[in-house]
């Protein structure tokens, strides 16, 4: 190969190349099953000129020696994964601005990165630990539930989409929800039999993320109703992603007194609990 550019630059210069048309000669050499040496640089056998080329240079075809068609394997392989790479990071732009557009993913994770934000040590262990979950998750590993808690405005909205993310990339179905968004599309349900069951579908998704876990106060209707998701999810052996203001136990009371103490059992037994410190990055 290293043989084959020299040839290429020694051409450029015999015929006075100008920069650009010297690098679009080198880079067809890189690509073409043709070549300018007359000898293979494998076996050193003669190339045989191609006949009827317009080029103002001798061109020759490929040797069929054994180094040469290894060479050249190669170089397909390589441009093969090169076309697959550049495919995939395509689907995968397409993907996650549908992701966006749709609601599937949080706003404030759009264009976020894991650690994109400064944290303290504690702070940035946090993240680590969500990444590693996500990245076992995704990999096809068996996982627990995650409970992401924090004060206000320490990121777990954006860390939460960044989980979405990575799983829509990984292609593990995902879904993220706000609680008291879905209260509400439960809700709308009474009302107007048109609407499909938004707790349907949550309860058989691969990955569910649940953001803002308990921030407003429940009910005992509210309580039944996380606890029969929970159920659900956990007899399927389906992995849940909750973020919090609260600790679980906290949070679980604001549900509702009914099942307070079940949920809190549950996601105790069944979540891997992550605590996220810090102040508020809101303005």
């Amino acid at each position: 190969m290293e043989q084959r550019q020299e040839w290429g630059e020694w051409y450029a210069g015999e015929l006075s190349f100008d920069e650009e048309t010297r690098d679009r000669l080198l880079v067809l050499l890189a690509k073409s099953s043709q070549t300018l040496m007359p000898d293979c640089e494998y076996c050193q056998r003669k190339l045989k000129r191609l006949v009827g080329s317009k080029a103002a240079i001798p061109i020759y075809r490929r040797c069929e020696c054994l180094g040469a068609t290894q060479e050249w394997q190669e170089r397909t392989d390589r441009r093969q994964r090169e076309r697959d790479k550049e495919s995939k990071k395509q689907w995968e732009e397409k993907r996650l601005k549908h992701a966006e557009d749709s609601g599937e993913c949080p706003s404030s994770s759009v264009g976020a990165d894991w650690h994109g934000v400064k944290r303290g040590k504690d702070g940035q262990k946090a993240v680590d630990a969500v990444q590693k979950w996500t990245g076992a998750l995704c990999d096809g590993e068996k996982v627990s539930s995650l409970y992401l808690h924090g004060p206000r405005g320490t990121g777990k909205t954006t860390l939460a989409g960044l989980v979405i993310q990575q799983a829509i990339v990984g292609g593990v179905s995902a879904r993220y929800v706000r609680w008291s968004g879905l209260l509400y599309d439960i809700k709308a349900g009474w009302s107007d039999k048109k609407v499909s069951d938004p707790m349907v579908g949550l309860r058989t998704v691969k990955l569910l993320v649940i953001d803002d876990w308990g921030k407003d106060m429940g009910s005992s209707w509210v309580s039944q109703t996380a606890f029969d998701l929970i159920d659900a999810r956990e007899q399927r052996g389906l992995a849940t992603m909750y973020t919090s203001n609260h600790p679980i136990k906290v949070a679980a009371q604001r549900l509702g007194d009914d099942k307070a103490s079940a949920i809190e059992d549950r996601l105790s037994g069944n979540c891997e609990v992550v605590a996220l410190g810090g102040k508020s990055h809101r303005g």
